[in-house]
């Protein structure tokens, strides 16, 4: 499966996702610096690595992340140590990003998404159909 990032939150599963990206970032503690390597991060479709994302929802992703998902994940890291197992979760319409430094002592798991169209409306029927019964 993918190998750098943070898992997916319980509610959210990789075939749910139009595109999601991971990343093993360099993180001090206590600090808003979360230095990205190029090659301890990943972009994929639901598919899998070879499933690549349309463009399109590559760069709505890539542009959620760096203008909302990032700056909101930094804030939050100035108050975190580098042993802690915290995590920040922040969701934003079809977008979200789940990240925790896992006790690991300079590392920053990170994993940001775009869910599909189909799986929000899939879960906006079963919640009104659970809510009807």
């Amino acid at each position: 499966m993918f190998a750098f990032g943070a898992a997916f939150p319980s509610d959210v599963k990789p075939g749910d996702c139009s595109v999601f990206w991971g990343a093993r970032a360099i993180w001090g503690g206590y600090t808003d610096y979360i230095d990205l390597l190029p090659d301890r991060q990943q972009i994929q479709g639901p598919g899998g690595i070879d499933d690549g994302p349309v463009e399109e929802s590559r760069m709505e992703l890539s542009d959620w992340t760096n203008k909302t998902g990032l700056p909101a994940l930094r804030k939050w890291a100035k108050n975190v140590s580098q042993s802690s197992s915290e995590e920040f979760v922040i969701r934003d319409g079809l977008f979200g990003l789940r990240a925790s430094p896992n006790g690991s002592y300079g590392y920053m798991y990170i994993r940001t998404w775009k869910l599909g169209v189909e799986s929000v409306e899939t879960k906006e029927e079963a919640d009104a159909e659970a809510a009807a019964a």
